[in-house]
């Protein structure tokens, strides 16, 4: 049986103005303190997380998003997540669906996967967010938190009343 119902990792790298909301955001999680929630903030995504998501009942990846979208109506997207076939498990950085794909493989284990991402735009040095990504981390944030404390996210992935083309409405 899995040791935590949820696994929040953000990442990004958060010298980089928005990159850094990812990490940011897994912060803030792992602040709250919630029983069966686990949060890391991480630079990168690497193998050997394949340990932490063998251990969870459900993972999130939060990590910025750039695009093209309208600033103002700019919001945050809950997408889920499929597995791809690894194409260099041996790799130092991957991204989450081979992270996923390398877990099942390795540890026989799925996961409901869901990938976070919070619009940004500012990828300067410094260490300061936009406008737009502040916005969207706040928002981020409640959602998450709604989601632990509710634990609504199987209603989330059951009901398309919630999820349009894996957004988050």
């Amino acid at each position: 049986m899995s040791s935590n119902r949820f696994l929040v990792i953000g990442y990004g790298n958060p010298l980089r103005g928005d990159d850094g909301v990812g990490q940011r955001v897994a912060e803030t999680v792992a602040s709250w303190q919630l029983a069966g929630v686990r949060s890391l903030a991480v630079h990168q995504l690497t193998p050997e997380f394949v340990m932490e998501l063998a251990e969870a009942e459900t993972v999130i990846f939060v990590d910025a998003w750039i695009s093209t979208f309208d600033l103002d109506t700019a919001s945050i997207r809950l997408e889920i997540l499929q597995r791809t076939a690894p194409e260099d498990p041996a790799g130092h950085a991957m991204d989450p669906s081979t992270l996923l794909a390398l877990t099942e493989r390795l540890e026989n284990h799925q996961p409901q996967a869901y990938q976070l991402l919070i619009p940004a735009q500012q990828f300067e040095f410094g260490e300061e967010f936009s406008a737009l990504t502040q916005r969207g981390m706040e928002q981020a944030l409640a959602t998450l938190k709604q989601l632990f404390t509710l634990d609504q996210i199987d209603f989330f992935l059951q009901s398309n009343q919630c999820i349009d083309q894996g957004r988050l409405l």
